[in-house]
């Protein structure tokens, strides 16, 4: 259940095998080279500090192993745990009893790499640089013998698992089979052509397995010595491998950055284990400055939205490393996203994707090597790219048409760049060569020679009349562009010269050297301007902003700089960045720098002031955190449950502090310079604040011994699979001393347990002000066996119909009666039919339940007498939010919540008449708290306004134990729901954010959240688990993407707010189902016509006929169901149709000439003449006719 790792930070650190949780770090003062478990659960590790060292199962240390005088290569404890041996540099072994005292010193003559026990744990066996092995006893340190054989250092050396045979491993390329009873050699396992860095047994010790510097697995037989597979497949050196426990399968590792399973029988490979690696090479901004893109070791491109530190999509699809990503110049027809991304490999392609959602577009497949780089032409229409195999290669960038090579370069390209008209290209090569070629046809326009070693890069200046040169040679060549004549040899660079860029107006030239100085030319002159010491290692690059004043440099010394260009002067240093910064950006606008460090981070700056705003990093394929320079943070919740601060031996989650320092949109908030009013980690001295938690087994249960830190004690929590239980304050525990005592019974808790698998109990105290706690000590972890089939229990309220008809609804009651019919159809057939119920509170007309206050309330009572902790409790509400200040409340104070019920009235909607008739969240909470309602898994879908101003409200139940990050609606919303999530276990989806409405839409005849529910049933089976299982994350989360989509089409706000603790299927999604979830033919979208008299004196809609259409548009999308269109004063949705046009006015005749378009092209034209007097009719007949047109294309495909 736990791992232990040994890293070269100088710590080892011990992880939960389930959940990924950083349990303790183990701390040397040097690399920690070895790391073991004993059976009890204790640790020990060893180090280069020459020490080795002996922790308890929570990480507190026990002994110091002292006396190697070198370091420590390997640990390893007695099957018992009674005794340890290490290995050391200072050629012994040692032996150790487990409270740490030495008990024998073993000598080799070099250094010993491995100490091994047999499984009796009488004897060791030693693997030593000194070509041999020994075997030992364990009790005297007595040498019974040496086994010798080997030709170069052995590496490994262990017994097998009844301690009959010792097979050992050498640098020589051998492994060799010896009796372990009489040290005879057996057999010698040859046939690896290289070092062997591992071997071991089988578990039924009937095979031995060898893992090489050749690049191969071996497996042997152990009767006779003989090969039985020889198993080639990784790319580089085999550093470990192992048999499973059952012997079916093996696991291989090596250098080449993967892990391999294989099968033991014949050798088949079953699963590739790809590394990922963030290791970022190549990031480019976006026109508008929102987006990045980054590329990175692990194939994949990764776009990111800068505004809000959001993670967008990941471009994959090529099968090696991407050298380079940009942007396409331009935005696209709207305005609101770039055009395209172009990705460029080693796999020997480029890739075109679209910028807005990640889709791939084109593959640019003609070059024969790796393509190193590329552009697009100014104007976005080409792209040139550059390859290994000496070749440019020039596409068509709307389709990627392949247009034309360049050829002439001897060696491959490193560079291409166009000119700023787009007409010419020079590109720079491994030959020593820069080429300018003629864009239009590839053909060569000059040859520009002279360097004498290969270039790193070749620009134009901004006219196109002057091109730049650098190279390995430390000289920079000035050239006519227009002629291919040198116009001057720069020369003051100590060594190579990176990068070579030309000021916006072409008057200057600022070089990047190895040397770290930057140096500025007069482009006209090729005079030195200026010399810039600017960095103490290799310069990566140095460019101008975009006014010329300045210039930013990105080098290995892990720093930025930005330097004023008139005198030189250091104006900022970007400093304390992880690792060698790769590249430095200035915004197009010139407000923000972004920074790419260590192959692993990205870092946004303000460029006026030199202030880090935030750094973004990645965590696995999707998840991200964002941490601003006060320790404030956010990201997925998957990545913050992996991030934590140490103090010693102390590991504190970010979940312990999330209440003080977790910000929600911290990124987006930044980058409008909005304070931020949360407390900075400086704030708080977090080492040992925290009260710390101890278990003891007691007969009866458990005892937890609870000792507050310097932030006192407040609450203690006790929590089943994720889900408060139960709340203790200080005063509920028993005083010990300085510390207070909780019992809990073993079966105090077991009604909460669920069916069929692992209950974790797990409890957490929290300091004085209850915003931070402890870490979760795990209680238990019981598994119920019996496997009890669980029910679902839905309640389904929609209300249309109020009292009165001023706050009645069109759909709402139609929304939760298609709802419970999709649900109750797919529950039914995953769970059984015998095993869903569903209370249906709506007020369609014929359903004998009301959605009326009492009627709700007792539905709850009644699932509550029934549900238990195994079960589904799923809650739909449809129909009216409002916020209303709570009876007796003065200024100032926060406004409740209330779902409208059916017996709600527009006269009740006082504090008063609210409090009584009104569901306030407080009530609501109360209903179906854990203890009230027992099912674990539990679904919450709010489609009313307001919706995420009820989350808001819900975590008030908890009195006060909560403190906001400010006053801040949005920040406070995010962190409640999260806070809801955890008390109540509820995995919800809001219809829309505080203060927002939840819209139905004639358009659709539902709800927009009901409609996305159920389009998202019907049109995504790629979501479906195993082809049929419907997943509430997969569901909820399109869900949510479709609503987006809506909303922004239709010019509308309304942003869903959706909170996960878990994940499981709900129901199964076949034919049947599928056909049951009716969604209504979309209606035609009309947005405002405009229409113009035709009178160039007029220009103008004297007659208003434009208004006299939109009227008309609007009175047919109002006439209910039976409606075919439905109009909106403004859409962006691609599919809105608008009515243009011209009219020209004789007496009192009218001819109308009207254009009917959609996405701004014109499909269809027809004229109309009428009379002016009757314009009403006249728009009527414009809107059948067009209406009419529509419809038949339709039809007609």
């Amino acid at each position: 259940k736990r791992i232990v790792t040994a890293s070269f930070d100088n710590t080892a650190k011990v992880w939960d095998a389930l959940s990924g949780e950083l349990l303790s770090t183990l701390h040397h003062d040097g690399q920690v080279w070895g790391a073991c478990f004993s059976k009890s659960g204790s640790i020990a590790t060893c180090s280069m500090d020459r020490t080795g060292k002996i922790w308890d199962a929570n990480g507190k240390l026990l002994a110091i192993l002292t006396g190697h005088t070198d370091f420590i290569q390997s640990i390893n404890f007695t099957n018992d745990g009674s005794k340890l041996a290490t290995a050391s540099y200072d050629s012994t072994a040692r032996l150790w009893d487990a409270k740490g005292t030495m008990l024998q010193v073993l000598h080799h003559r070099n250094v010993v790499y491995a100490a091994r026990f047999s499984t009796d744990g009488k004897r060791l066996v030693t693997a030593s640089a000194d070509s041999t092995a020994a075997v030992w006893d364990v009790v005297t340190g007595r040498l019974l013998y040496q086994l010798k054989g080997h030709e170069d250092q052995l590496w490994s050396a262990q017994f097998n698992h009844n301690d009959q045979f010792i097979v050992t491993c050498s640098m020589d390329g051998a492994a060799k089979l010896w009796e372990a009873k009489t040290g005879k050699l057996l057999f010698d396992l040859k046939g690896h052509t290289k070092a062997i860095w591992d071997v071991g047994f089988s578990p039924d010790d009937k095979k031995i397995l060898t893992a090489s510097a050749d690049k191969t697995l071996r497996v042997w037989d152990v009767k006779s010595g003989k090969e039985l597979l020889n198993i080639p497949g990784h790319a580089n050196q085999i550093r470990s491998a192992m048999f499973s426990p059952d012997g079916k399968k093996m696991l291989s590792a090596s250098n080449d950055k993967t892990a391999k399973i294989w099968d033991a029988t014949n050798g088949k490979l079953l699963q590739n284990l790809k590394g990922y690696t963030s290791g970022l090479w190549s990031i480019a901004l976006s026109p508008d400055d929102k987006q990045i893109v980054a590329s990175s070791g692990d194939n994949t491109a990764k776009v990111w939205d800068i505004e809000q530190g959001k993670f967008l999509f990941a471009l994959k699809g090529h099968t090696d490393s991407i050298n380079q990503v940009m942007f396409s110049p331009g935005m696209d027809v709207k305005g609101i996203h770039p055009k395209k991304i172009l990705t460029v490999s080693k796999d020997r392609t480029a890739k075109l994707w679209d910028a807005e959602n990640g889709n791939l577009l084109s593959e640019l497949k003609r070059h024969t090597d790796k393509i190193i780089t590329a552009q697009f032409s100014p104007d976005g229409k080409y792209i040139a790219t550059g390859s290994d195999d000496k070749t440019i290669k020039l596409w068509d960038a709307d389709n990627g048409v392949f247009l034309s090579d360049c050829i002439g370069h001897s060696k491959g390209i490193v560079s291409v760049r166009f000119s700023s008209d787009g007409k010419r290209l020079i590109s720079a090569s491994k030959d020593s060569t820069a080429k300018i070629w003629e864009t239009s046809s590839g053909k060569l326009l000059f040859d520009l020679t002279g360097q004498k070693e290969r270039l790193l890069s070749a620009e134009f200046s901004p006219d196109g009349e002057v091109a730049v040169t650098t190279s390995l040679d430390s000289v920079v060549h000035l050239w006519d562009a227009m002629t291919g004549k040198l116009l001057y040899s720069l020369i003051d660079h100590s060594g190579p010269v990176s990068s070579g860029k030309f000021s916006p107006d072409g008057q200057l030239l600022v070089t990047a050297g190895y040397d770290g100085i930057v140096r500025l030319w007069e482009v006209k002159t090729g005079k030195l301007f200026k010399k810039i010491d600017a960095h103490r290692s290799n310069l990566r690059s140095a460019e101008f902003s975009g006014d010329g004043k300045r210039i930013i440099t990105a080098a290995r010394d892990n720093s930025s700089r930005i330097f004023d260009v008139a005198t030189g002067n250091l104006f900022f240093s970007l400093s304390d960045q992880p690792g060698e910064v790769e590249a430095a950006i200035i915004s197009n606008r010139g407000d923000k720098i972004i920074t790419a460090a260590a192959r692993t981070t990205i870092s946004v700056w303000n460029a006026k002031t030199a202030s880090l705003l935030y750094t973004f990093f990645t965590v696995g394929e999707s998840d991200h955190l964002t941490v601003d320079k006060d320790g404030r943070y956010d990201g997925t919740e998957a990545a913050r449950k992996l991030l934590y601060f140490t103090c010693g031996t102390e590991v504190i989650s970010l979940d312990q502090v999330k209440d003080r320092l977790w910000v929600p949109n911290l990124a987006e908030r930044l980058m409008h310079n909005e304070t931020i009013n949360a407390a900075k980690l400086s704030d708080i001295n977090i080492c040992g604040y925290m009260p710390r938690v101890e278990k003891t087994r007691l007969n009866y249960g458990y005892r937890l011994q609870i000792t507050p830190g310097t932030g006192g004690l407040g609450a203690t929590v006790v929590y089943i699979n994720n889900i408060e239980i139960k709340r203790y304050q200080a005063a509920d525990l028993k005083k010990n001393g300085s510390a207070y005592l909780l019992d809990i019974p073993a079966d105090q808790f077991k009604e909460y347990y669920t069916a069929g698998t692992e209950n974790k109990l797990v409890v957490k105290s929290y300091v004085a002000t209850n915003d931070i706690s402890s870490r979760g000590t795990e209680v238990t972890n019981e598994a119920r066996k019996d496997k009890v089939p669980p029910n679902l229990y839905a309640i389904m309220i929609g209300v249309s119909d109020y009292k009165g008809a001023e706050l009645d609804l069109k759909f709402a009651a139609k929304d939760a009666t298609d709802m419970s019919k999709a649900i109750t159809l797919s529950a039914g057939k995953l769970l059984g039919k015998d095993h869903v119920f569903v209370y249906n509170l709506t007020t369609a007309s014929g359903n004998t339940t009301q959605p009326e206050k009492k009627a709700i309330r007792d539905a709850f009572a009644a699932i509550g007498s029934r549900a238990t902790a195994n079960d589904i409790l799923l809650i739909f509400f449809a129909g009216h939010g409002v916020l209303e200040a709570s009876p007796g409340a003065i200024a100032g104070d926060k406004k409740q919540f209330y779902f409208l019920p059916a017996d709600a009235s527009a006269s009740q909607l006082t504090p008063t008449g609210l409090k009584e008739v009104g569901i306030s969240t407080e009530e609501l909470m109360e209903w179906m708290k854990p203890s009230k309602i027992k099912a674990q898994k539990r679904i919450l879908v709010l489609d009313a306004c307001n919706s995420g101003s009820a989350i808001n409200q819900m975590v008030d139940i908890g009195k006060g134990d909560y403190q906001a990050a400010r006053n801040d609606d949005k920040t406070q919303q995010v962190k409640q729901i999260d806070k809801l999530s955890e008390k109540a276990g509820f995995y919800i989806l809001a219809a829309s954010a505080s203060n927002q409405s939840a819209y139905e839409m004639s358009k659709y005849n539902q709800g927009i959240l009901t409609y996305c529910l159920l389009k998202t049933m019907k049109d995504h089976p790629e979501l479906l688990e195993q082809d049929k299982y419907l997943n509430v994350s997969g569901w909820f989360n399109q869900t949510v993407k479709t609503v987006s989509e809506l909303v922004r089409e239709n010019n509308l706000r309304q942003e869903p707010q959706l909170i996960t603790t878990t994940n499981f299927n709900i129901g199964v999604v076949d034919t049947e189902v599928l056909a049951s979830i009716n969604l209504p033919e979309e209606r035609l979208l009309f947005g405002s016509s405009n229409f113009q008299n035709s009178d160039e004196t007029i220009a103008d809609d004297d007659l208003e006929l434009s208004k006299f259409i939109n009227q008309q548009l609007s009175e047919v999308s109002s006439r209910g169901t039976p409606a075919e269109i439905s109009y909106v004063t403004a859409s962006n949705a691609p599919e809105a149709w608008t009515l243009t046009g011209r009219y020209k006015i004789t007496g009192d005749e009218i001819i109308v000439r009207v254009n009917v378009k959609q996405s701004k092209l014109n499909k269809h034209n027809f004229e109309i003449q009428a009379k002016k007097s009757d314009l009403r009719t006249l728009a009527a007949t414009i809107v059948k006719e067009a209406t009419a047109w529509i419809m038949q294309t339709k039809k007609s495909g």
